[in-house]
Parts: C-alpha cells; structure tokens; sequence
C-alpha cells in the first residue's frame, strides 16, 4: 500500500508541474505526446495490430481504448472550463477497436492529438478551479487533466512497445531501393580523375578543370523498418561498398515497389 501511496503521489506532483507551466506549454506536451505515438504506429502492418498473446490487448484495442479515453476526457476538460454537469466521458477502462484498420485508427488518433493540443492552447491562465475525479488520483483540474494525457498515452505506448518485442510478434519486411555514392575524399589524389580530365581535353572540352572519379551502386535491402535498412546499409559502406580511410561516402533511401 505504502508503494501504491508513493506512485500515486509522484504522479499528482508530475501532473501539477506540468499544469502549472500554462497554456502553451501543455499544448507543446500534448504535440510531442502525438509524435511518440505515430514514431511507435509506424510501419505497423495489419497483422502486427491484431496480434495478442496471452490475455494482453492487442495494438488495435490500445488505440481503441486510448481514443476513447482521450475524446472522453477532453469533453470533460470541456465541460470543466465552460462550467456545464460532467457527462461521465473519462472511460478508463472502454477497450473497442479491433474492428477498424490500422490505418483508421492511426489517422484517428492523430487528429485527435491536434484537437487536444488546441484544447490545451485555449484554456484560460487562471480561473480553473473546477475539478473532475479520476478513480486513482482524484479530483484534477482542466490543466491536470491535460497533462494526464500525456502521463496516460506513454503508459500506453510503452504498452504497445512491449506487444512489438514479444516474440510471436508478427514480423514483416519491407524491400528498399538505396543508391549510393563513394567518392575520394577532397584531400586524396584522383589518378582516375586526372586521366578523365586528360581525355576530355583532348576531345576538346578544354574548359574542363578537374574531374573526381567515384562509383555509383544500387542495393535492395530487405528490412522491417526504414531504419534497420539505414543501419545495415551504414554498416555495407564501412566494411565493403568504401574505404573510410581514403572515400567518403553517402546514400539515399526509398522504399522500393
């Protein structure tokens, strides 16, 4: 219980920091909330959301609670802020989302955080005395409640981190097209080059000053995300495509179709 207590208490005072910095500031909290969600949504296929083991939600039912929860408490922010009853919106526990695509629900989600953080932009600097009870923390004021989106969603992201390492969890791979560049670095002496700049003197294109001769390569990389492929690719470069001694080298990224 004296855990319980604790945890409950760094919570209440990480939610009054941060409703204590303003308008602003929570509006910023709640745009970066949205940015951790689509870094952890990304590249999620269909069957990666569905996927549950054991007696866990799946990623789908994540999204689905976590849209319900977050439209829930706004309107309660809402109601707190314009001084109407509470309707009872805060559902803590409604878990849907199973039904709808990935890509609905991600979509979803993102325009729900841009509606939350103009939310917390237009709350006034003061006069937020009115509270709504949480079942664990209590009584919470508009700006409270705001920063417990934020508290909430990482709870869930961290959630949605643990599905994706699990090892059933479905893997997919995707194909990437990289091109790459090796050239000499700036301060090496470029035979090649010189000989080319020679040629082409000779077939008359005398305003030509200098040549630095390099290689262009194209790899298909399977992966399962943009930046494994990056990874992998960074690691071809340093120990085969070129020599960091004397090249330097550089690649562009596509997924390939």
């Amino acid at each position: 219980m004296t855990q319980d207590s604790d945890v409950q208490q760094q919570v209440l005072s990480y939610l009054r920091h941060q409703a204590a910095k303003g308008p602003a500031d929570l509006a910023a909290l709640i745009e970066r909330t949205a940015a951790d969600c689509a870094r952890c949504l990304e590249d999620v296929s269909e069957e990666q959301a569905a996927f549950r083991y054991d007696q866990e939600w799946s990623i789908k039912e994540v999204l689905g609670h976590l849209l319900a929860s977050v439209k829930g408490v706004n309107r309660e922010i809402g109601n707190l802020v314009e001084d109407r009853p509470s309707a009872g919106e805060a559902r803590m526990g409604v878990v849907s989302g199973a039904e709808r695509a990935i890509g609905k629900l991600r979509q979803d989600l993102a325009r729900l955080w841009r509606e939350t953080a103009r939310l917390a932009a237009s709350l006034p600097e003061a006069g937020l005395e009115r509270t709504f009870e949480h079942p664990m923390f209590g009584p919470l004021n508009p700006s409270e409640w705001v920063a417990f989106q934020r508290l909430h969603a990482m709870d869930h992201i961290q959630q949605m981190e643990t599905i994706k390492a699990h090892p059933d969890y479905p893997r997919t791979s995707a194909m990437f097209l990289a091109r790459v560049y090796v050239t000499l670095k700036p301060t090496v002496n470029d035979p090649q080059g010189l000989t080319i700049r020679g040629a082409l003197h000779s077939l008359g294109f005398a305003d030509v000053e200098s040549v630095r001769a390099g290689k262009y390569l194209e790899v298909r990389i399977a992966a399962d995300d943009r930046g494994k492929a990056e990874k992998q690719l960074a690691e071809m470069c340093r120990k085969l495509l070129a020599n960091p001694v004397i090249e330097d080298y550089r690649f562009e990224l596509e997924e390939a179709g």
